[in-house]
């Protein structure tokens, strides 16, 4: 129990010994993807992901820095997963109106680097807490899995709502509600026989 208890210490030190650096411009926009730069949230969204495409400067030691009045929150970069602030940090920026300032920095062999800041202004106004959709593979390839979800736009939780199982892998069309009440909806579905 104890080298596990250390490895965790260390692991806790670690992820606090993020902090902004004393860095050079680049001088240009960094190509994030997906691209929510300059654009307005609104207050109960989840965090934002993204991931950084730059073939020109070979940066390791990527991180975010998300600034907004005295708060400040540094994001390591999760390799091919990008940067995802935690949902308690984003949700401590977004308690009030304002703009997010968030300044992507790298090492680039020499020294720390820094691509131009860009904003997310974030409004009071907020957005239904659920999406509900039919869950399907691309282009229809493995129709006989498919099922309709929703997903929880504050927290990016998923859940099946039904799927296909219940009638052997028939399909599910297309859902809606009655006078937009999630209580009553009408789903059509037909088996696979």
């Amino acid at each position: 129990m104890k080298p596990l208890y250390y490895i965790s210490a260390l692991c806790l030190l670690a992820s606090c010994s993020l902090s902004q650096q004393d860095a050079t411009p680049l001088h240009i926009k960094a190509n994030i993807y997906p691209d929510f730069s300059e654009v307005t949230m609104p207050c109960n969204i989840a965090a934002p992901t993204f991931i950084v495409r730059d073939s020109l400067h070979q940066l390791t030691d990527l991180q975010a820095v998300f600034q907004k009045g005295e708060r400040t929150v540094i994001v390591d970069n999760e390799g091919e997963e990008g940067f995802c602030i935690s949902l308690n940090d984003w949700h401590e920026l977004t308690q009030s109106a304002g703009d997010i300032t968030i300044t992507i920095q790298g090492y680039d062999g020499e020294k720390w680097v820094e691509y131009d800041p860009f904003k997310i202004a974030i409004s009071t106004d907020t957005i239904d807490s659920y999406l509900s959709y039919r869950l399907i593979e691309p282009g229809y390839e493995i129709w006989n899995e498919m099922g309709i979800f929703q997903r929880n736009l504050e927290t990016y939780d998923e859940k099946a709502i039904l799927t296909n199982k219940a009638n052997d892998g028939g399909c599910m069309n297309c859902h809606s509600f009655c006078n937009r009440d999630a209580s009553t909806m009408s789903l059509p579905f037909r088996t696979s026989v």
